[in-house]
């Protein structure tokens, strides 16, 4: 509970300073290559990046470790940014995962078509994005996995 609150408040400093575009020493841009997401990946430390084959879409993607899980992160054509995490759980509902988001903040949760719990967040890049504001979001979201793990264990069955 600490760390998320720590979290929010960073985020209630940083929010006036992002949309003003002085994130720190990196540029702003409209968004990465896939190639650039690796680099910065391996930059921060994060283990085992597998860039993934573009979608038919044109959406790229790449799958890393983060303390433990693996975590996909999608890469938009329009520079947004999203990330994803899923486990196998049977016995979870739809009212549990509807908890979860009255609940929480930074992070949607939902059912998927097999009837697992995922956990998705999104990197908007309409003002620009950069390397800190991708290494926070990061951050941020392995927080919200790891409650959100501990929140599915405690619930569903």
């Amino acid at each position: 509970m600490k760390r998320l609150l720590l979290a929010g408040l960073f985020l209630l400093l940083w929010i006036p300073q992002a949309a003003s575009g002085q994130t720190g020493s990196d540029p702003l841009v409209r968004g990465f290559t896939d190639g650039a997401l690796e680099e910065i990946l391996r930059g921060f430390g994060y283990a085992d990046v597998e860039v993934r084959e573009p979608s038919e879409s044109g959406t790229g993607s790449l799958r890393f470790m983060v303390e433990g899980a693996t975590v996909t992160l999608y890469n938009y054509a329009d520079g947004d940014l999203q990330l994803w995490w899923g486990v196998v759980h049977p016995g979870c509902s739809y009212e549990i995962i509807n908890e979860w988001n009255r609940t929480k903040r930074l992070s949607r949760a939902y059912l998927d078509d097999e009837g697992d719990p995922i956990l998705e967040a999104d990197l908007l890049a309409n003002a620009g994005i950069n390397k800190e504001m991708v290494q926070e979001f990061i951050s941020v979201f392995s927080l919200s996995r790891g409650q959100y793990r501990a929140f599915i264990a405690d619930r569903c069955n």
